[in-house]
């Protein structure tokens, strides 16, 4: 099968890359900063292809505390043709902003909720469940903080608390559950199968 050139298709490197970080993480959005982080191109440029997306009606702006946020509209007609042709002839990029999260081997479970998934009435962004080191993962929230353009409110439990709460229907769990989330890490439920195999 021959590839498909994208970059001719939609003439530039820069929409493409857009295009492949908007339809990779389409539940999540991406403050004017940290997409100019991710880019690497000058300000203006940016700017002129972000407002060519909002015209074609393939992501939404909003503001919070004054800070530009800029989400995939996946209301729009050809989303779903869209994101298929892309997932299709091109390598999704793995987020990397969680990359250093992964590598905390302790981490049973991880979940974005709240800010990263529009979840609203969540009082967290981040739930984790394991062992952390206390200064790993304060590196990490002021990254993720810096990138994202605003204070990301987090949620550590151990495993034991997460089983218990979980059994109990714990409110705060089923806000979680019961809202737009992404699971970042799960090792919890497999290890509970591998016991139940025993």
């Amino acid at each position: 099968m021959k590839k498909v050139n994208l970059e001719r298709l939609f003439e530039t490197s820069l929409r493409l890359r857009l295009l492949v970080h908007f339809l990779g993480a389409a539940k999540r959005p991406y403050s004017f900063n940290e997409l100019k982080t991710k880019m690497r191109v000058p300000k203006r440029r940016l700017e002129k292809e972000l407002v060519n997306f909002k015209r074609l009606g393939l992501i939404t702006g909003s503001r919070q505390k004054k800070i530009g946020f800029f989400q995939t509209n996946m209301r729009c007609p050809i989303y779903e043709e869209l994101r298929a042709l892309i997932f299709k002839v091109e390598k999704t990029p793995q987020d990397k902003m969680f990359n250093p999260l992964r590598k905390m081997r302790q981490i049973k479970y991880a979940v974005l909720t709240g800010f990263f998934t529009q979840a609203k009435g969540v009082p967290t962004d981040l739930l984790i469940v394991g062992r952390v080191s206390p200064k790993k993962f304060r590196l990490f929230i002021k990254r993720l903080e810096r990138q994202t353009g605003r204070e990301i409110n987090f949620t550590i439990m151990t495993p034991n608390e997460f089983s218990y709460r979980e059994a109990a229907g714990d409110r705060f769990l089923s806000q979680i559950k019961d809202n737009e989330h992404i699971v970042l890490i799960e090792t919890l439920k497999q290890n509970k199968k591998r016991k139940a195999k025993k």
